[in-house]
């Protein structure tokens, strides 16, 4: 895995889809949301993924199928109506895929970007004194486990609302024990973790870690 790729992924994903030539747009003008996960299982089939089973940490997509994966979505984006049942899952799966770049990229880092801590319950604390010559690569793995929190809450705000109002995407996607993996990795204290390291490195070392703001919510996805 390059890191340098995956982190140009991460940000060209955040940018608007280019267009595709007006032959392939006008053939999936009319796509539905059968049709769409019709297209996620070829793409799946092709890239030896699964789309629906991935989750962090335990089951991440290989490195590199994300690019792949990613531009695949982009053409198929522009197929869709802005904010269409469509729109919405391929938004929910552009997040899971940023999601789990940054993890990756995070974990790159290792235990030079890790600091001992307790706690529950989304309460943390760090304990251990700060050796604050590890700055950068506390703030860049912080950074990145942030933005990986920040995008599993996007794919949550996404699926979320595309299963609360299409009861076809209930049937086809799942509910309950039936839904996507993404929605349960390890991030349920990943808000907490965040803010115990920015809380410890500000009073410690007196920095503040610049941070997305949505991962500083401690949002829960809807059962």
């Amino acid at each position: 895995m390059k890191k340098i790729a995956l982190l140009m992924l991460l940000l060209a994903a955040c940018t608007t889809p280019a267009q595709t030539n007006s032959t392939n747009t006008t053939a999936l003008s009319n796509t539905t949301l059968r049709i769409m996960l019709d297209e996620f299982a070829k793409i799946d089939t092709e890239l030896n993924t699964s789309w629906h089973e991935e989750e962090i940490p335990r089951k991440l997509i290989p490195p590199t199928a994300i690019e792949p994966w990613t531009q695949k979505l982009i053409a198929l984006k522009n197929s869709t109506e802005p904010d269409s049942f469509p729109d919405k899952l391929v938004e929910a799966r552009l997040n899971m895929l940023k999601s789990q770049a940054a993890y990756y990229l995070g974990a790159e880092i290792g235990a030079a970007g890790a600091l001992v801590m307790k706690g529950e319950e989304g309460k943390f604390t760090v304990t251990e004194k700060i050796n604050c010559e590890r700055l950068p690569s506390i703030t860049k793995a912080t950074q990145y486990y942030a933005h990986s929190f920040a995008h599993w809450l996007k794919f949550v705000h996404h699926m979320d609302d595309l299963l609360q109002k299409s009861d076809e995407a209930k049937e086809l996607i799942g509910t309950n024990l039936a839904r996507p993996k993404f929605y349960t990795p390890s991030f349920a204290d990943a808000a907490g973790k965040i803010n115990a390291t920015a809380t410890a490195v500000k009073q410690q070392c007196g920095y503040d870690i610049a941070l997305p703001k949505e991962a500083i919510y401690d949002a829960r996805p809807s059962m």
